[in-house]
This record gives structure tokens, sequence and C-alpha cells, in this order.
């Protein structure tokens, strides 16, 4: 049957599951996750070119590149729920020193970027690199860095894969994909 000319039959089928809730169903501990690491390969030889693009001026040895970000997407409210304010993610970073911050928030953030320069924040915005058109490049962007700290977006999921250590700042309202515990108070 075809479901563009609403020939779909519903009763054709035993079960229906959007291809994003398959995982609720399949993996019911993590010990059922397959221990293969990293599950995602970026382009190396363009990771070494940004990493040595971004330490640049900097002393190599004693900077870590951090990549950042803050918003996610979804539609209206999920947006919000998601998202961390830029002023209170700012300060959160602007205290931690010995890093440069890569921003890998997908988008165009560069006012963003410009203004938290403008108070000091050691942070790159890369133009050449647009993950809405190209997810190989922004992939061999997010391996070039030494970790992430980002909120639960794609870029979670793609540090993850890497196997780049990646920390997630999880709104309150996560969904069943962070296993979460309602033993736990929100």
């Amino acid at each position: 049957k075809d479901y563009s000319t609403e020939s779909f039959n519903s009763s054709l089928f035993d079960f229906q599951s959007p291809i994003a809730s398959i995982c609720q169903y399949r993996f019911l501990s993590l010990s059922s996750y397959s221990p293969r690491v990293p599950c995602l390969i970026a382009d190396s030889s363009e990771a070494d070119l940004l990493r040595s693009k971004y330490l640049s001026g900097s002393s190599k040895s004693q900077i870590k590149l951090i990549g950042i970000s803050w918003q996610g997407g979804g539609k209206g409210d999920r947006i919000r729920q998601k998202s961390i304010l830029p002023s209170v993610f700012f300060d959160l970073l602007s205290p931690i020193k010995g890093v440069r911050f890569v921003c890998l928030q997908y988008g165009n953030f560069e006012k963003q970027i410009l203004n938290w320069q403008s108070k000091g924040l050691d942070v790159i915005y890369d133009t050449s690199v647009d993950s809405l058109k190209n997810m190989d490049r922004w992939l061999s962007q997010v391996s070039a860095c030494d970790a992430v700290l980002s909120i639960a977006n794609t870029t979670i999921h793609a540090a993850g894969g890497l196997n780049i250590p990646t920390l997630c700042l999880l709104s309150r309202y996560a969904d069943w994909r962070w296993l979460s515990d309602d033993n736990v108070t929100k």
C-alpha cells in the first residue's frame, strides 16, 4: 500500500512505532547496547586541519578545545525546554580557564559568539563549517575537539558516536531517551 496516496491500511500491521522510538523497546538496559565505540568515524585529516586552525596562536600543549552547543531543535516550547539561555551558558563557561571553546551549535549564531568574544570568552565560530549543509565536515569539527559540553541535541549524539568525552546538560523536561528515573524528584 502507498501512504502518500492514502491507501495505507493500518490493519495490515501488528505494531507501529516511529523510528526514533524504537530504542525504547529494543534497548531496555544500558548493558543491552553494543560496546562498539566509536560508531561514527570522522575524516581524520580534515579534523586535524580544523584542530590546527583552532589552536593557532595558542600554546597547543596547554589549551584544550571544548565543543559547545546550548540550543536544541524542535518546535515552540520544546526548544525552550531543551535549551539554556545564552547568558546563563556564558556564566557557566566564563570561569573555565585553559580552554578554547568551539561553537558546534547548528544554525547562525555568529552575533551571539561575537557578543561572548567581546566579553572575553575564548570561543571560535568557524563559518567554513555548516552542520545543516555538510554534516561530514561538522563531524570532523566535533572530532577536532578534546571534549564536548552541550544540551541534549544532535551534538551530544555525534560526540558520543565519535567517542569524544561528552557532558550533557539535561533539562528537567528530558524524555525517555535519557533513561529518566521516575523515583527522582524533578
